[in-house]
């Protein structure tokens, strides 16, 4: 059972950077993802899940609610990044670390972290379509497409409660 406090898995990519390569140097598969993770559901679990089987140590990236307002829409993010989205997702025994970062790509992510695998979360995304592959490559590293099993859509998940509530005043009791 994993007993690391969620606090101790919040960090930074420049820290990371050290650590990275020492548990390279000791042998060790490193893995990096990254997303908004906005509402957290199912999909993003089983995803995350299956990115861990295939890595010792599992780093995710969390888009800032700068960039998520950068390539989704300026009304995004729904929940913020630091007391809600990072927390979050560092509470899933899947991820080992988290940090949050400004930029819309992975670029930078993986020029500095050089992690063993890049993982894709979109099934129907094809590797030729991804923006960062030439910086992964550069490093040898292995881009990997994790099928998504459970089809679940954030913007989805909002437009139904949108539409549950389209009628209603929702109150909220302030204590």
């Amino acid at each position: 059972m994993n007993t690391r406090k969620i606090s101790d898995k919040i960090t930074t990519r420049e820290r990371l950077e050290e650590k990275v390569f020492q548990w390279r140097t000791q042998g060790k598969i490193v893995g990096f993802t990254s997303g908004s993770f906005d509402i957290l559901h199912a999909g993003h679990v089983d995803y995350l899940e299956k990115a861990k089987e295939k890595c010792d140590i599992l780093i995710v990236g969390v888009n800032s609610d700068e960039s998520i307002r950068g390539y989704k829409c300026q009304k995004r993010s729904i929940l913020a990044e630091e007391l809600s989205r990072v927390t979050r997702v560092a509470g899933l025994e899947s991820v080992d670390y988290v940090f949050v970062f400004n930029e819309l790509r992975n670029r930078n992510n993986l020029d500095i972290l050089k992690p063993d695998y890049y993982y894709i979360e979109a099934g129907d995304c094809e590797i030729d379509q991804l923006t960062s592959k030439d910086v992964a490559e550069k490093y040898g590293e292995e881009v990997i497409i994790i099928p998504a099993e459970k089809k679940i859509s954030t913007s989805e998940i909002i437009n139904k409660i949108l539409e549950f509530h389209r009628d209603e005043k929702i109150e909220i009791e302030v204590k």
